[in-house]
Order: C-alpha cells, then sequence, then structure tokens
C-alpha cells in the first residue's frame, strides 16, 4: 500500500492509505482527464471542466441522499460515512480473526455459515 498525504482542514495532512487497485483506478482518471474535457491548468483530482473547478463533497453527497429519496438526506455526511466505514472495517477484522474459530455464541451460532465463513 502506499501512503500519500493530502490538505485538510486548516491545510493540516490528511494521510490516506492506497491500496494498489485504488492507484490503478486513480491512474487511469488521471490519464483519460483531457478526454473528458478537463484542462491541464486544473489542478484538481475530481475536476469540473473549468480552470479551477472540483466536485464538492458535500453538495455530491446531499445530491444523491436526495435522488435516492433517503428520509433524512441532510444527516448524510462524509464524517459520518467516514466512521461507518471505520466500524465496517473494525466489524470485518474482528470477524476475520474470530472466523477459523469454532463459533459457539448464540448470535454467531444463528448468523455463522461455516462453509463460506460469511454472517
Amino acid at each position: 500500500m502506499d501512503l500519500i498525504h493530502v490538505p485538510g482542514k486548516r491545510n493540516r495532512k490528511v494521510p490516506i492509505l492506497m491500496t494498489p487497485d485504488v492507484r490503478s483506478a486513480m491512474k487511469v482518471l488521471s490519464d483519460t482527464r483531457t478526454v473528458c474535457g478537463v484542462p491541464h491548468e486544473n489542478k484538481y483530482f475530481f475536476a469540473t471542466d473549468s480552470s479551477c473547478g472540483h466536485f464538492h463533497s458535500w453538495l455530491v453527497l446531499n445530491r444523491v441522499a436526495v435522488s435516492a429519496q433517503c428520509e433524512n438526506p441532510h444527516l448524510i455526511t462524509s464524517t459520518r460515512l467516514r466512521k461507518y466505514v471505520a466500524t465496517l472495517a473494525q466489524v470485518h477484522g474482528i470477524y476475520v480473526t474470530v472466523c477459523p474459530l469454532s463459533v459457539t455464541h448464540r448470535m454467531f451460532s444463528v448468523l455463522y455459515d461455516s462453509n463460506s465463513c460469511a454472517l
């Protein structure tokens, strides 16, 4: 994995871990910018077709939440999604550790599929 830093709040560095598949996908996006009409002067990765335009993440998330007809689209934020993904990653990590062991806890014994190691 690669570690890159992007500017965050107050121009502080925010670390991001990139897997090889994400790196290759980002390379494809970068290589096809001009095909999509993004000028070379535009420094943003998620750029628009203007010389200095970029996508605003909150606006994109909000539009997706509204079009998905969420009950409370204003509650879908990047911070909440980040925390949700972190929680899922922790649960997955715990599950991967527990999977090979014999599972006797009632909740896991109901949900556990020993053939596929899937809940």
